[in-house]
């Protein structure tokens, strides 16, 4: 089976959590009988490379198209859950249809945000679960370890209205409000200093 990965430095399959991986290569054979491929351009991130995601179009000077909403060690990507592409054959609808049906979060139904071409793998679990203070989660400080078994969860947690890679957090609880806050916070002082 190929691996359908780009050659720059953050798409290597190795680096994506176990269980990701297994289900990735269990969608890589689903689209492969169903015709579509794709290559890989993303998997994990450091919190940095997210940040620096997170920065285009955001500049005053940056004329470039948002990709994200995922600010620094907010993103499935830095616990190695999430995976972009870029379609090759077939349509990202299809994509997203079959990645949803075996399980996968798709960011085509991120609100007010389509990434079609990025696809996460966290049944059950929210980014809180994974870190639960973003502005002390250092990419060592990152639990990808938690156990999540293959296949997907029956009772998934309901989409939160924040879309992007945050999907399952919910801002309604004050720890998270609390996080969002120093968050924002962190995001202003950095961008004010660049």
């Amino acid at each position: 089976m190929r691996r359908n990965v780009l050659g720059a430095p953050n798409v290597s399959l190795d680096t994506l959590e176990g269980s990701t991986h297994a289900a990735y290569l269990d969608l890589l054979a689903a689209a492969e009988a169903q015709g579509l491929t794709w290559k890989v351009r993303s998997t994990r991130r450091t919190c940095a490379e997210q940040a620096e995601q997170y920065a285009i179009g955001r500049q005053p000077d940056d004329t470039r198209k948002i990709v994200t909403k995922a600010r620094g060690c907010t993103s499935w990507h830095v616990t190695g859950r999430a995976i972009d592409v870029t379609m090759t054959q077939g349509s990202y609808d299809a994509l997203g249809a079959l990645a949803k049906s075996m399980g996968w979060k798709w960011g085509g139904d991120f609100p007010g945000f389509y990434d079609g071409g990025h696809i996460e793998w966290h049944p059950g679990l929210t980014t809180a679960d994974v870190c639960p203070d973003p502005m002390h989660c250092e990419d060592g400080n990152v639990d990808t370890t938690l156990p999540v078994g293959p296949g997907p969860d029956p009772s998934p947690p309901p989409p939160s209205d924040d879309g992007g890679d945050a999907q399952g957090t919910s801002s309604s609880t004050p720890v998270a409000a609390i996080a969002l806050l120093g968050l924002a916070t962190f995001a202003a002082v950095y961008w004010s200093r660049s």
